[in-house]
């Protein structure tokens, strides 16, 4: 992924893997802190955090993003970023010759960082409204980050609740994780497609050059 500065554009996304879960969930909390199930079972909580912007001129709030925007660990700064934790954990139990899956529990926690700016009162109408778009995009793509994300979610719950008995737990055990480590690989491809796709925001508008200048 590219450096931001002085590129265009180049939002973030990344993957962890947390053990062991903590459950949240469904889409009345897409926009909220709130936690919520999904009709399938998935729990999901998909927060917004800012940044603060401030300025009166677009080369004032160019410079605060530079300055103030999201610190990842390859020491660059982002206008904005997604981050998600896949959270799982399920019971199972030896009965006889076969181990079964007793219950299996799914949990996806997305965090979106956005720049936040309240216009003081003699900035232009034209750089607020501009202002708007921006954020708008930078939000719309990485909302796309967050629903692969989620999706992912759905499909690791799916294929473990579907995975047949073994001869042992430990058997189990080792092909849960297969089909958990397989779906997060598939799933780093796809953000990396999506950030191909839409040239990091880029075709979406998320850019502060087009928006900001």
């Amino acid at each position: 992924m590219g450096k931001l500065w002085p590129l265009l554009l180049a939002l973030l996304t990344c993957s962890l893997i947390v053990l062991p879960p903590q459950f949240v969930s469904a889409q009345t909390c897409l926009n909220t802190t709130a936690q919520c199930d999904w009709p399938n079972g998935l729990r999901v909580s998909a927060r917004q955090t800012f940044y603060t912007i401030e300025g009166e001129t677009a080369p004032q709030l160019v410079a605060q993003i530079q300055n103030r925007g999201p610190l990842w660990s390859n020491g660059y700064r982002y206008e904005a970023m997604h981050t998600w934790k896949l959270n799982r954990s399920y019971s199972m139990v030896q009965q006889g010759d076969r181990c079964h899956l007793i219950t299996v529990n799914i949990a996806v926690e997305s965090e979106i960082t956005l720049p936040h700016w309240e216009p003081p009162a003699d900035a232009s109408g034209q750089l607020v409204a501009n202002w708007d778009h921006y954020t708008k995009a930078l939000k719309q793509h990485e909302n796309g980050h967050r629903d692969i994300s989620i999706a992912a979610g759905e499909q690791v719950l799916q294929q473990l609740r579907r995975l047949p008995n073994s001869a042992t737990c430990a058997q189990l055990r080792t092909a849960a994780k297969a089909i958990v480590d397989d779906i997060l690989e598939q799933t780093s491809n796809q953000q990396r497609d999506y950030d191909a796709s839409t040239q990091h925001g880029l075709t979406q508008g998320a850019s502060y050059s087009q928006w900001l200048n």
